[in-house]
């Protein structure tokens, strides 16, 4: 994987596969109850962020779509809908 001073000492930019990437995936679940506009978070319990509040996602797995990887996630944000 490239560093930044490999970037900044040639001044070219590293080969795609020099890169290391993660894509991630976020879903918005809303919903209107008794007039109250909602949706659905999941409060983080490890660092960093421990105890603060965030849309459903995560890392897409190795040949997955995004749609399937929205499911999967959303599963296990919410496995009773």
């Amino acid at each position: 994987v490239a560093s930044t001073q490999e970037i900044v000492n040639d001044g070219n930019p590293p080969a795609p596969e020099d890169l290391d990437v993660t894509v991630e995936v976020r879903v918005v679940v809303t919903t209107v109850v008794d007039g109250a506009f909602q949706v659905l978070l999941r409060q983080r319990t490890v660092p960093p962020f421990r105890d603060s509040w965030e849309l459903p996602g995560g890392p897409l797995q190795p040949g997955e779509g995004l749609e399937d990887a929205a499911k999967r996630e959303l599963a296990k944000a919410a496995p009773t809908y």
